[in-house]
């Protein structure tokens, strides 16, 4: 399921389900995403990961928890990371989340990788993603919209915007 895709300023990434061989290469991913974007995909302070986290992360079972890495065509190097894990009392939805490093934002990667977990979650009977979304991460807030994200409550978590992503055909 390795796609390759060109983005809007032209260059080509690699997407592909992320794999536990994958670790070195996520973690260096990770590394180059900057704190306030860390910060956005976390809602939160975070400035790294525990062993556990790592673990979790990148040891996914592909059908409750997938994650879809992006790697830069030329360098071989990781540019994003798409994922969903299906919620336990609601087998049919499933959290997720996109993170894309500093460097390579807003270029459309970050739609891209939105467009294929959704497609991965689709192919595993999920029929809505839910992603919550820091107030100021205004251009994830603006992809959720053109997409057709629908804003759920979530009154209880100040700074924060839920949203509901139907998977319709």
């Amino acid at each position: 399921m390795t796609q390759r895709v060109r983005l809007r300023d032209g260059s080509e990434v690699v997407i592909r389900p992320l794999l536990p061989a994958d670790r070195d290469a996520y973690l260096d991913t990770v590394r180059r995403v900057g704190e306030e974007s860390r910060r956005r995909r976390f809602l939160g302070p975070k400035p790294s990961l525990s062993e556990a986290e790592i673990r979790y992360f990148v040891e996914v079972d592909h059908h409750d928890h997938e994650a879809l890495i992006a790697f830069d065509a030329l360098t071989g190097r990781g540019l994003g990371v798409a994922r969903f894990i299906r919620e336990r009392r609601d087998p049919s939805s499933a959290d997720s989340a996109v993170t894309v490093v500093d460097a390579a934002q807003g270029h459309g990667l970050g739609g891209v990788l939105l467009a294929r977990i959704a497609e991965r979650a689709r192919e595993e009977g999920v029929e809505h993603l839910h992603a919550d979304v820091a107030l100021d991460n205004r251009p994830m807030l603006e992809m959720l919209r053109h997409r057709g994200a629908r804003a759920r409550p979530c009154d209880d978590w100040p700074g924060v915007r839920c949203f509901d992503i139907p998977l319709t055909a």
